[in-house]
């Protein structure tokens, strides 16, 4: 058995197979492509508060006649707010690339449902921490000292972790440490409401003595982020307000929009789109880039080659723009699959199902195929080279990038039948659960003791040079998937089919050891093991009502 835990990284020596800090390493805001920034002259008004912010550092006695001037006089934290859709981790991306070329970027996390770690605030602080010693060589000295004297400080609470990986080093290095800004994007997108709340705490608790660093925080509108940056107490502790808040306005944004439209419909025909067809598509985006960057690529789409068809496809519909986005899901689906078979729509369904199911850790083409009923790979890149509007999909079907959902409001349309109204593309999550659990069965036939064929089982996973690499090259993404993820499965979908319950016990008869072990060698046997518990009490209830 193999010891250790998570997703690490080493900080004496940087090599990821040898870890210290816990380090989310698609956070980095250039780290995903998806993630762009601002097209040049939009987003002006709100980028030169930022940048007067970020970079130009307050005196006292600063006035505050101008948005500017206020920005200039707060204190250590930006907050930025507003809905989904509207382009925040487009401003967020774009004031990290901002930073960077000025050399004042300590460091950057990207939050998002869609990736597991990203998703996961415990490993905020800890990933910050280690940017910052890039950023900085005393500061990561400093943190490796913390780290050894204590290494149970990786697992404690993000309150104590900010205090002694963050402000602990800042307070030794005092004024040698740089100025920098670290910017934090779509805090909202975190899982554990909980913790969120705690990384925002630590924050505002010590924005006063934040001396030399600036965080630059975006967010939607969730009430539980909302409740501590509008706490009055909190406000009152600081004596000046500690923060800048700024809320996009509608009409900037419009503007944004439309400037956004015509740059990126202009390889069409010269003759189309004139500025009343721009016009019209603004009005309908309704002020979500969401809207409008989704309709641009279904419109410019060269699979379909009739823009103005696609235009108009997307224009006859005079739904408000809140539902807008649901219409817009639609027609880019039934555009794809004019003609859709009971067979086509199964196949399709199961293999939109494992990209929503992977989303946390997304999957290549060959390992979609596998789990969705060992489809052919051309077979599934020539459903999904038709969604490029709503996916970020690979230029060839043998590439080893990762299909990924462009937004998460498409993974929640698909799963609700009040929202996706057609059929063909509706998908039953229990169903859909049963079948992911048929897949993850099959792929976990492949595993075998030793499977890394690391040949010593008394080594951690601290001592094993190279275990990225071992894994992943021993561990395809299909099998890694299914270990981490078929009690989920197990737990939400039917057991009443032999073709379930005949491999899963199979499994638990000859395999179970080895998914154990692939699980300490994978980083997630404490998810594991809880998901063990919970297909536990599934099958004991089962037992008892069959």
């Amino acid at each position: 058995m193999y010891g250790g835990n998570r997703r690490w990284n080493c900080f004496d020596h940087l090599n990821p197979g040898n870890p210290a800090l816990p380090y989310a390493a698609s956070a980095p805001f250039n780290c995903r492509p998806e993630r762009v920034a601002c097209l040049e002259g939009t987003c002006t008004d709100t980028l030169s508060v930022i940048y007067t912010w970020a970079l130009d550092r307050h005196t006292a006695g600063d006035k505050a006649d101008s948005p500017q001037d206020v920005a200039r006089s707060q204190s250590n934290i930006l907050w930025l707010e507003s809905p989904t859709g509207t382009g925040k981790t487009t401003i967020a991306y774009t004031v990290a690339e901002r930073c960077r070329a000025e050399g004042v970027l300590g460091a950057s996390f990207f939050c998002s449902l869609l990736d597991n770690d990203c998703g996961d605030a415990s490993m905020i602080f800890t990933t910050i921490g280690y940017q910052l010693g890039l950023f900085y060589k005393p500061y990561k000295d400093q943190v490796a000292e913390i780290v050894q004297k204590d290494p149970l400080i990786l697992r404690s609470d993000v309150s104590r972790q900010f205090n002694e990986l963050i402000m602990q080093p800042l307070a030794q290095l005092r004024d040698d440490f740089p100025p920098c800004v670290v910017v934090i994007d779509a805090l909202d997108e975190c899982r554990d409401h909980y913790i969120t709340s705690m990384v925002l705490s630590a924050l505002l608790k010590h924005a006063q003595t934040l001396s030399r660093l600036r965080f630059f925080v975006t967010s939607g509108p969730s009430h539980h982020i909302i409740t501590l940056f509008n706490a009055h107490d909190r406000r009152s502790a600081f004596g000046q307000q500690p923060l800048y808040k700024i809320v996009s306005q509608p009409e900037s944004v419009n503007a944004d929009i439309e400037r956004y439209l015509t740059v990126a419909l202009s390889d069409v025909p010269e003759s189309w789109p004139d500025k009343a067809d721009i016009a019209m598509l603004t009005q309908l985006a309704g002020g979500l880039f969401i809207i409008a960057t989704t309709a641009a690529k279904f419109i410019e789409d060269r699979k379909y080659s009739d823009p103005i068809g696609q235009l108009r496809t997307f224009a006859s519909t005079t739904i408000s723009y809140n539902q807008f986005l649901d219409q817009l899901y639609l027609r880019v689906l039934e555009s794809a699959f004019s003609d859709v078979s009971e067979g086509l729509s199964g196949r399709l369904k199961s293999v939109l199902a494992v990209i929503i199911a992977a989303v946390r850790d997304p999957l290549p083409i060959s390992s979609l195929a596998y789990l969705a009923g060992r489809l052919s790979a051309h077979t599934v890149y020539s459903f999904l080279v038709l969604l490029r509007s709503i996916l970020v999909v690979p230029t060839s079907e043998d590439s080893p990038s990762s299909i990924r959902i462009i937004h998460q409001t498409f993974a929640e349309f698909l799963m609700d039948p009040s929202r996706c109204t057609s059929q063909h593309f509706t998908i039953n999550s229990r169903q859909q659960h049963t079948e992911l659990l048929r897949g993850c069965l099959a792929a976990m036939q492949e595993l075998r003791r030793d499977i890394c064929n690391i040949r010593d089982p008394s080594l951690l996973n601290t001592q094993i040079p190279n275990l990225l690499d071992l894994r992943k090259k021993a561990i395809p993404a299909h099998v890694r998937y299914a270990c981490g993820y078929w009690c989920t499965h197990l737990v939400n979908g039917e057991l009443s089919s032999v073709e379930i319950l005949e491999p899963l016990e199979e499994l638990v008869e000859n395999r179970l050891l080895y998914w154990v072990e692939a699980c300490s060698v994978l980083g997630v046997l404490r998810e594991a093991v809880s998901g063990l518990r919970e297909s536990r009490r599934k099958l004991m209830v089962r037992a008892i009502y069959s």
